[in-house]
């Protein structure tokens, strides 16, 4: 889905500024915040915005920072720890502390450095002045209620490899034309993508692969083999799963039989591991690519769901059923008790509001009409899951004649949620 802000440079490109950045350096210091997005102190947007103590002595005023600090809280039952990770908003509020820490760090160490969200690089002359870096970069951290991760923290001699050697593999891997060859390229980079993924547990080897190989154009007479690695790699990484929803779409687009019953399985047998975990990226993302291809839950799977305690997961639940795709076996006695009007202002806010207003559960009290805020949401028709927009499908490009031909298929808005 399209975000409102966009960054100047992405994450991808950081491997091509770091040489230009430590030109003259010997040595790199490599950190970032410990859990950044969980762990804000919303009482920290303030001091960010007017400094620490005035905001101290102006808890009560009329100033940006405190209404900031105020709407935060009120997303999240006034806990003062952590920001809701996903909207722009946050987004923002975290550009907006770590732009403050950037500065503080500059102005007392004038180091040339690099900051991605929360991962930082600072290059320094020698060791001892970037471990003197390090002691200043904790202590300035912690001026703000954040730590730096130490297992994610080091200091290592320049020039050093600028990105893993998996990385660049499966970026540079060449796909051939011939339903042979191709057939060969597909097992070789499946292959190599699911070692590197043992090799590299944390560093979502599959995800990045699917990225990589989700506009090679494949042939029908290999599309089984295709579709069963993605599938394989849905169970070892679940986060490729709107990576797969966008190739999906694509060859469904382009006419190719996708194996709905191995789906199927696929997708329930998902749904049951990670709603006993409590996943509910996992699981929204499972019923959605099931809403996507018409594909039904079975009642195992919806049982597993009503235990869940996500709202995303169990809202997107309840979209499917209202299509027919959950036929039995979800239970909403749990969740009944989340709509009422207490309920619009606490942590399943939109569970209360969305359940209501789209008429996929109902209550006794019109608590929604009642209410001066949401009323006013519900009268210009404002929602927060729109069960109509969908994944973008990805462009299929031919392997043929260096790449220089394209294939698009079928075209599609932005994300569902």
């Amino acid at each position: 889905m399209p975000r409102a802000i966009n960054r100047e440079h992405n994450f991808n490109e950081i491997p091509s500024i770091f040489p230009i950045m430590s030109t003259s350096s010997r040595y790199v210091l490599k950190t970032d915040i410990s859990r950044f997005y969980p762990t804000i102190y919303t009482h920290s947007i303030p001091w960010v915005c007017h400094g620490k103590q005035y905001s101290k002595t102006h808890k009560k005023a009329s100033i940006y920072g405190n209404e900031l600090d105020t709407n935060v809280r009120n997303t999240q039952d006034q806990q003062t720890f952590g920001i809701p990770i996903g909207p722009d908003s946050s987004y923002v509020i975290a550009e907006l502390i770590g732009s403050r820490i950037d500065q503080e760090i500059y102005n007392e160490l004038h180091l040339d450095g690099i900051r991605y969200l929360d991962d930082y690089y600072f290059f320094t002359n020698s060791l001892s002045e970037a471990e003197e870096a390090l002691t200043r970069i904790q202590r300035i951290s912690k001026f703000y209620e954040l730590e730096i991760n130490p297992e994610k923290t080091k200091i290592y001699e320049l020039p050093e490899s600028l990105e893993y050697n998996w990385t660049s593999e499966i970026r540079s891997f060449k796909f051939h034309g011939s339903v042979k060859r191709q057939k060969t390229d597909l097992v070789t980079f499946f292959s190599k993508a699911y070692e590197y993924c043992k090799k590299y547990p944390d560093e979502y080897v599959l995800k990045y692969s699917l990225a990589r190989i989700k506009n090679e154009l494949i042939s029908r007479e290999n599309w089984e083999l295709y579709e069963s690695l993605i599938l394989n790699s849905m169970i070892a990484e679940p986060s490729v799963i709107p990576t797969v929803l966008e190739i999906f779409l694509a060859y469904l687009n382009a006419g190719y039989n996708l194996n709905l019953k191995k789906i199927e399985k696929t997708i329930n047998n998902l749904i049951c591991y990670h709603s006993k975990l409590g996943h509910g990226f996992e699981v929204s993302w499972c019923l959605w690519l099931a809403k996507s291809l018409s594909i039904k839950i079975s009642r195992s799977a919806a049982k597993e769901i009503s235990q869940m305690d996500d709202t995303i997961a169990v809202l997107t639940a309840l979209d499917l059923r209202n299509d027919g795709l959950v036929q039995s076996g979800l239970d909403l006695s749990a969740w009944n008790n989340i709509c009422t009007h207490e309920n619009l202002y606490q942590e399943k806010w939109i569970f209360a509001y969305e359940a209501i207003k789209k008429g996929w559960l109902s209550s006794r009290t019109n608590y929604i009409g009642n209410d001066a805020f949401f009323s006013q949401l519900e009268l210009r028709n404002v929602e927060f899951y729109d069960a109509s927009l969908q994944v973008i499908p990805a462009v299929l490009n031919s392997s043929t004649q260096n790449n220089r031909n394209t294939y698009s298929f079928g075209s599609g808005g932005a994300g569902g949620y």
